[in-house]
């Protein structure tokens, strides 16, 4: 890649999340490199994030306390493909080629499922440029009508990023083929995180997702039923929101012990520390993942984890 070289980070929205929080994070590097970087999106911005108008930048919530990695988005430099709720079309796929030619866009990097194919069909209106797919999913896991398009139309891909080497191995031979076709590309977590109350009482469960149906928040949610009556000092603390928030809270008000599940919301790197630094087991339910930026968060502060499998 040159330094002329305009990249395209291609993700479904810019609501929060930890795809969305790695895709910011790879796309400030570069431009903090030099590279002429541009961020499209499916949908217009969410509400989750804060707009400065004046100061012509998009902020992440969890981001404000974190001066000093705070990412910063030029709005001019968003565009969106305008589909009204994000849904996969070639109408969708055609002008996001045509912003690609006209743009001068050379490389897309894109993720997560229905952006994956958009820029797949986008390709197939306009081949001139690399397509990088990073993947997050489990093959085996995705639904036979992505296991069809990957299959199908896999050789448009230039370069596939795997979030863990699990992934990377999960996917075809057919996709795989190639010397270095796939690379993986690990997510990353501060270091320097550590915990100093061993040997205290667990005082919580923690969770921190998106509160969306593949996260399984509810199985967390009656598990903590099932054990609030034999550990009366046991708090359930979930942390995130999303659009199954009023549902997960009606089932908490039912539960055993309700008055000690907590609904946190988004915080802040630094508040999530500090609810990490308190004796804690970390609870990840989720149906699916790659290489989840929480639960490395976890065992980067020694919690004791447990998670699907």
């Amino acid at each position: 890649m040159t330094k002329f070289s305009r990249v395209g980070f291609l993700i479904n929205s810019l609501r929060s999340g930890g795809a969305e929080t790695v895709f910011l994070n790879e796309l400030t590097h570069l431009g903090g490199l030099g590279v002429d970087a541009v961020c499209i999106t499916l949908t217009g911005l969410s509400n989750q994030w804060l707009i400065d108008h004046k100061a012509n930048i998009c902020l992440h919530p969890r981001q404000l306390v974190e001066l000093d990695r705070i990412k910063k988005i030029s709005l001019t430099n968003v565009y969106h493909c305008f589909d009204s709720n994000g849904e996969v079309s070639l109408k969708t796929a055609f002008k996001l080629a045509q912003y690609i030619k006209s743009s001068g866009i050379t490389c897309l990097y894109t993720t997560l499922d229905s952006s994956i194919k958009i820029g797949l069909l986008a390709k197939l209106f306009y081949g001139d440029f690399r397509l990088i797919v990073r993947e997050a999913r489990i093959y085996s896991q995705k639904p036979i009508y992505l296991k069809l398009l990957d299959r199908t139309l896999c050789q448009l891909v230039d370069q596939y990023v795997a979030v863990s080497y699990a992934v990377s191995e999960s996917m075809p031979l057919k996709i795989r083929a190639g010397s270095g076709r796939v690379s993986v590309l690990k997510n990353g977590v501060r270091t320097k995180m550590q915990r100093s109350d061993y040997g205290l009482p667990v005082v919580n469960l923690v969770t921190v997702a998106s509160l969306r149906e593949v996260k399984r928040i509810d199985l967390v949610i009656k598990a903590f039923g099932y054990l609030s009556d034999l550990y009366p000092k046991l708090n359930l603390l979930i942390i995130g929101s999303g659009e199954l928030e009023a549902n997960l809270k009606r089932l908490s008000h039912v539960q055993p012990g309700a008055h000690r599940i907590q609904f946190l919301g988004l915080l802040t790197g630094e508040q999530i520390e500090w609810v990490y630094r308190r004796p804690s087991v970390f609870v990840l339910a989720s149906d699916s993942e790659g290489c989840p930026n929480a639960l490395l968060e976890a065992m980067a502060h020694a919690l004791p984890c447990v998670g699907s499998n």
